[in-house]
């Protein structure tokens, strides 16, 4: 089976915040990317033309990389292709002492990129802060739920969508419905098994991680 994140087709991504390397210079930021585009290659990432990032696969996203502050041009290509080649070619701006996510959204037809600011901020004492990221460009808006608990930690996700959510650290699964409603998203070939659904364990690590179906 494949790695994927949150449904078996990547509808929706979780992100952990990842630890952040030194910040030894004044001038420096930090981007990585996430590739969610279910249906596209691996990819290799350019920045100013130069490969950064190179054979990324779907459903995962990759360390930091330092980058000098300020505008930069971001070009996303299939593996092994030129940046001539690009699906993906975004201009950015990094704040200084700032990290960022690049994240590959949407199929590959209509493949787009979208620069998300990060944080470096702890969580609480004994809490974890997860991105949930809406990927899904076949739902609509929707309601996270932790399984079993009637109050979602997210409500009204659109497509694109990339909200911070402080929870106690554990062990959690979380469910997927409709906005504004209770009836969890299943399979289409299997009314009794969630399509969104993660298993999310050791939370508050600060390990980038993915959830798994």
């Amino acid at each position: 089976m494949r790695r994927l994140i949150l449904t078996l087709s990547a509808l929706l991504v979780l992100a952990f915040l990842a630890p952040m390397p030194a910040m030894a210079q004044a001038a420096q930021s930090w981007i990585r990317v996430m590739h969610d585009s279910p249906d596209a290659p691996n990819v290799d990432v350019f920045v100013d033309g130069a490969p950064v990032f190179e054979n990324v696969p779907y459903s995962t996203t990759t360390n930091y990389q330092a980058l000098a502050s300020g505008q930069h041009r971001v070009q996303i290509a299939p593996a092994g292709k030129s940046v001539d080649d690009s699906v993906i070619d975004i201009n950015v701006d990094l704040t200084r002492n700032k990290p960022y996510t690049v994240l590959a959204l949407g199929k590959l037809a209509n493949i787009k990129g979208q620069l998300l600011p990060d944080t470096s901020k702890a969580p609480p004492a004994g809490h974890t802060r997860v991105r949930i990221v809406h990927a899904a460009t076949d739902i609509g808006t929707v309601d996270i739920y932790p399984s079993g608990s009637a109050s979602p930690v997210l409500t009204d996700q659109y497509f694109g969508s990339a909200d911070y959510v402080n929870i106690p650290a554990g062990n959690y699964t979380f469910n997927v419905t409709p906005a504004g409603s209770t009836l969890v998203i299943t399979q289409p070939d299997s009314a009794a098994t969630p399509l969104v659904r993660a298993s999310v364990d050791r939370l508050g690590t600060g390990a980038i991680a993915h959830a798994q179906p």
